[in-house]
């Protein structure tokens, strides 16, 4: 089975305004293994771990606050202090939404989920 998420749009500040994605990560995985499991059970097929499809701009990598605070923007050529900016904010988005981060990594690790990432316009940056 596929879920498809996108345009979460997650950002590296932690004014605690976002929602409880890890929560909704879990509540959306149960719900496709029920789905999953009843469509299982008429095809009379095996249960396989859920795909979820993350169809770009989950990272917010444009519009934060980080590039103001230096001399780089998003829309500048590649360059190493480019690059480590980028990493800085995925790092701290990933610790802002460590809650979803650990969801989807303990589905992963138990076999249940299979993630695929698409990037959109801005999360664009993860491919330098």
């Amino acid at each position: 089975m596929l879920a498809i998420v996108s345009d979460l749009h997650l950002g590296d500040d932690r004014s605690g305004r976002s929602p409880p994605l890890g929560s909704m990560l879990d509540q959306l995985f149960e719900r496709a293994r029920r789905a999953q499991a009843r469509s299982v059970n008429r095809e009379r097929g095996r249960e396989g771990p859920l795909d979820l499809l993350l169809l770009g701009d989950i990272v917010e990598l444009v519009r934060t606050r980080r590039w103001r605070d230096t001399g780089h923007t998003p829309y500048e050529s590649p360059s190493p202090g480019r690059s480590a900016l980028v990493e800085r904010i995925v790092r701290e988005t990933l610790q802002a939404h460590a809650a979803l981060t650990l969801a989807v990594r303990r589905r992963v690790e138990a076999g249940q989920l299979r993630v695929h990432y698409v990037l959109g316009t801005h999360d664009r940056l993860l491919a330098e």
